[in-house]
């Protein structure tokens, strides 16, 4: 197809509104339209909701509030929705806030499907429970000073709007795929036989295991003198605890469960440490630590990760850092040790600041090498770059 996206106003008159914004995907993979807006306080609920209709073809949205600024981590993403073309269709997703956002937020509508187009009318955020999009003709959430959107009947046409999309197109894959296929299609005409070295890498699906985790104990399951703290691990807390509390529900098992109480106004943050030490570390080696993990008031940005060499304190991966939010979560890190090294060894997650941090199925083992015949996030054909080469995986 290889068309352009835009974006664009159109009377359609659902009811009293008389514009409403067309966004035309192209042959974009997926894009956001949105606003960035003042962020809502910690200790509240709100509702995002947007009243969309697809138009000649389906098109699949989702609502997402994330904070406008690094890290980028969300305060709500709603589920995915197919939407049909016909009738317009109400999108809403409820959420608490469990934390401030003083960068703000960004709210927007999260678009997918070539081709796909779309009208938006009226995308409102607002404090409390759902409120049908419906009722037009007094519903609080329409004054300004409720809906933190602004411009949200496009009155003043596309300002305080943004349409975000990134540099991956459809048209670009295709380029790849057809040139690959030209250049064996020709080679094979002149009686050179190739071979496809990415589909010899099948069989060993990206980042598997090469070996068990080289943490001992990372379910936190042992604890045989029963002081609270799994066996294998040290805690370095200078006020509150660190203590195991069995997990209900999906991904049961053990967690270990740091809680720092408040500190008093000017006070400095406390620093808290979890660590393992003694395990070998083979530099050049690939590893992957994967983890679950919550929290819960934590005045900590970020929570990070490393191993250190003790006999020198050189950190044997990069700094790796991490958002918890008040659900779990499953995250994993793909890293590359700097050095070999037998003993001495120190894996610690550590943070500064009060709250509450729950770790559970921790796991540092190594894998293949991702870089290696394979793309991290599935096939070269579908998944082109700027610095991909058509002939880089067929040899001769």
């Amino acid at each position: 197809m290889g068309a352009l996206s835009t974006i664009e106003l159109v009377d359609d008159n659902p009811g009293k509104s008389k514009k409403c914004a067309l966004v035309s995907m192209g042959s974009l993979v997926n894009a956001q339209f949105g606003q960035k807006l003042t962020a809502g306080s910690a200790g509240k609920t709100y509702t995002f909701d947007a009243r969309v209709k697809a138009v000649g073809g389906p098109a699949v949205l989702r609502l997402e509030v994330e904070r406008a600024g690094r890290p980028w981590d969300r305060a709500a993403r709603g589920p995915d929705n197919t939407v049909n073309p016909g009738a317009w269709t109400d999108l809403h997703l409820t959420f608490a806030v469990d934390k401030e956002y003083p960068e703000g937020w960004q709210a927007y509508l999260n678009a997918s499907g070539e081709g796909a187009q779309l009208q938006v009318y009226r995308m409102r955020l607002y404090e409390g429970a759902y409120i049908s999009n419906d009722n037009e003709d007094g519903t609080p959430t329409q004054t300004a000073d409720r809906n933190l959107f602004k411009n949200a009947n496009f009155e003043a046409g596309l300002t305080s709007w943004f349409f975000i999309h990134g540099p991956e197109q459809f048209n670009l894959r295709r380029t790849f795929v057809r040139t690959s296929f030209a250049v064996s299609r020709l080679l094979a005409n002149l009686g050179v036989s190739g071979s496809t070295p990415l589909l010899e890498r099948f069989g060993n699906p990206v980042s598997a295991s090469e070996g068990p985790s080289v943490l001992k104990n990372g379910d936190f399951s042992i604890d045989a003198n029963g002081d609270g703290l799994a066996d294998g691990w040290e805690c370095s807390i200078k006020s509150g605890s660190c203590m195991r509390e069995a997990v209900a529900g999906p991904g049961s098992g053990w967690a270990q469960v740091i809680n720092v109480p408040p500190i008093a106004a000017g006070d400095k943050p406390p620093e808290v440490m979890i660590a393992q030490h003694g395990f070998p570390i083979r530099g050049a080696q690939w590893y992957q630590l994967s983890l679950r993990t919550r929290a819960e008031g934590l005045s900590a940005n970020n929570v990070t990760w490393t191993v250190q060499d003790t006999a020198n304190w050189q950190a044997l991966f990069d700094y790796n850092n991490f958002t918890p939010k008040a659900e779990w979560q499953s995250l994993s890190f793909i890293v590359q040790a700097k050095n070999t090294v037998t003993r001495g060894t120190k894996f610690q997650i550590w943070f500064t600041g009060t709250g509450k941090l729950c770790l559970a199925d921790v796991r540092l083992e190594p894998i293949h090498d991702p870089t290696a015949g394979r793309c991290l996030e599935g096939l070269y054909l579908t998944r082109p770059t700027e610095w991909d080469d058509p002939y880089r995986f067929f040899g001769w």
